[in-house]
């Protein structure tokens, strides 16, 4: 198993209609401003994962943008490393001992250690952001 933490976080859920395309790459910068927003939520993922210097934006806005072409918003995915040590999952015995990889369909019970946090917004305060024509 890798030691990488992975984490997909969706900030809003937000959908696209089809004046936007595909988005895109973009400095961890524009997540950090929002982020900060949020210090509860921002100090809980800046102590658990190392954060990167990028992200993907689900969203990049079309020429009809006057001004905001090229431009990209949320939601935004990113991977970062887990500051919390090694993944682990032990297939334990009644009696609470290790199996063996090979065994691990008679286990009662497992050890298991956080590896990866999917974060995504589930607040429906807000309405999906539309491209009109």
């Amino acid at each position: 198993m890798s030691r990488l933490g992975c984490i997909a976080l969706a900030l809003v859920s937000l959908f696209a209609a089809t004046q936007c395309v595909a988005g895109g790459t973009d400095s961890f910068a524009c997540v950090d401003r929002l982020l900060r927003s949020e210090p509860d939520t921002y100090k809980w993922l800046s102590t658990a994962l190392e954060l990167p210097d990028s992200v993907y934006a689900e969203v990049r806005f079309g020429e009809r943008f006057k001004h905001l072409s090229g431009g990209r918003m949320g939601p935004y995915t990113f991977s970062a490393r887990s500051r919390i040590p090694g993944p682990t999952v032990r297939f334990l015995d009644k009696s609470g001992r290790q199996l063996p990889e090979s065994r691990m369909e008679e286990a009662s019970s497992i050890d298991e250690k956080l590896v990866s946090i999917q974060v995504q917004d589930s607040r429906s305060d807000q309405p999906p952001p539309q491209c009109h024509n």
